[in-house]
């Protein structure tokens, strides 16, 4: 059987232009290094289907786009579609190899990234990119390797968490430089992931951001402990702490309505109370989790810990007659 990927594996939502931006891996085969920048106008139409290669076939979770630049963090955790037949499993990690940062022009004519090398780290998700002069900056998570969620070695379970615990950090290149070099700073230092941001200002430069993070808890439904407003402008970090035994799954932010200003709206946020058994939605002033919810929405189930929230403005439930 002939295969073909071509399916986006992430997207992202241009604000200026209306497009959504993905990108497709493994196309050809299982374990096939060729990828392709996809892009698909606001009116439906896939405007761009470029296919290139990269270093190898990794698990790339996610990129990030500026008005004239796409990124792909890419680490060494390597899909080899012949080892199941070897009893190993597909997935693993070759920390052997270089990291890589692709740099792919949005606006061509030559869709085909410079991959720029790094020491060994892994990624899952990015908060956004953005340039100033000829120098672009990519915030992200990052790990020193790829967590082993299947056997408990991850932050939460694992005897050495540092070893598995991701940090927001921004990587800088300068798109003039003479030579390959990714400078990295670490923008907070506490163990986190899910970094989310105000979407209407993707790809530019973004003063707030929003994510989950470990304080210590401890129980039998351990996950994330609290979630984090950082003002990367004043430098000030808040926290919401849903209190002993809860944890708090992936939010999103939502703007408020007829609002233009970066961080204007609300932090929608998961949460599931061990104590209880149950689950509900918090909703947070997205600029002051100090003042604590101003909404609980209580589920009638058990919500388990989940990721990847979205917010979709006019989107309601239909009724039993419509």
């Amino acid at each position: 059987r002939k295969w073909i990927s071509d399916a986006a594996s992430s997207s992202h939502f241009d604000p200026k232009t209306g497009e959504m931006v993905s990108f497709a891996r493994q196309i050809g085969a299982p374990g096939s290094a060729t990828m392709s920048h996809q892009v698909v106008n606001k009116e439906g139409v896939l405007t761009h289907n470029e296919r290139f290669e990269s270093p190898y076939c990794a698990l790339l979770h996610d990129f990030a786009i500026t008005d004239n630049y796409v990124a792909y963090p890419m680490g060494p955790a390597i899909i080899d579609p012949t080892r199941p037949s070897q009893g190993k499993p597909a997935l693993q990690w070759e920390g052997d190899r270089p990291s890589y940062l692709g740099i792919l022009s949005r606006k061509g004519p030559d869709f085909t990234p410079r991959w720029i090398p790094m020491d060994p780290c892994f990624m899952w998700h990015t908060l956004n990119m953005f340039q100033e002069g000829q120098k672009l900056h990519v915030d992200l998570v990052a790990y020193k390797r790829l967590p082993r969620y299947d056997v408990g070695e991850d932050v939460r379970l694992a005897e050495n968490p540092e070893e598995y615990a991701g940090r927001l950090v921004r990587w800088t290149v300068d798109l003039e430089a003479t030579t390959d070099e990714v400078h990295e700073e670490v923008l907070d230092e506490l163990i986190s992931e899910f970094p989310r941001m105000d979407e209407r200002f993707m790809g530019q430069k973004h003063r707030h951001a929003f994510f989950l993070c470990q304080k210590g808890k401890t129980g039998p439904s351990r996950h994330w402990d609290a979630a984090v407003h950082l003002d990367f402008q004043t430098g000030k970090r808040s926290f919401y702490d849903p209190g002993p035994n809860s944890f708090v799954s992936e939010g999103v932010f939502t703007p408020r309505a007829n609002s233009t200003e970066e961080g204007d709206g609300y932090y929608v946020v998961p949460v599931y109370h061990e104590d209880h058994k149950h689950s509900e939605l918090v909703v947070l002033p997205a600029l002051d989790f100090e003042a604590g919810p101003i909404a609980k929405v209580k589920l009638p189930f058990r919500q388990n810990p989940t990721f990847h929230s979205n917010f979709y403005p006019g989107l309601t439930q239909p009724t039993a007659a419509s």
